[in-house]
């Protein structure tokens, strides 16, 4: 889904547990925002199989977005924390959201 939701030369890997990053090229922020509310969207609508336990269900994304030249130069931080401390403010607002500022 994810892979699906990109352009060739964005980069999708994981970064922990249960945790995603997209890397955006030659993105804006404001575009990034609607990718990301749209990948938001598509997860908590799609009804994933569970496997093993022969159930099918949905699940809910919190994700938080950080721009380089928005966020990073202007608060001389990286990115990684920025976004990390959006998401978990996404999850403490209630999470299935994205946070952007």
């Amino acid at each position: 889904m994810l892979l699906n939701s990109v352009s060739d030369g964005d980069i999708v890997c994981r970064y922990g547990g249960e945790e995603f990053v997209i890397l955006f090229s030659n993105t804006d922020e404001q575009n990034i925002i609607t990718i990301a509310e749209r990948i938001r969207q598509e997860v908590a609508l799609h009804e994933f199989d569970f496997g093993s336990m022969s159930q099918k269900g949905h699940i809910t994304i919190s994700m938080g977005v950080a721009a380089y030249i928005n966020d990073s130069l202007e608060l001389n931080r990286d990115l990684f924390e920025i976004a990390d401390e959006r998401m978990y403010t996404a999850k403490i607002k209630g999470k299935n959201q994205v946070v952007y500022r």
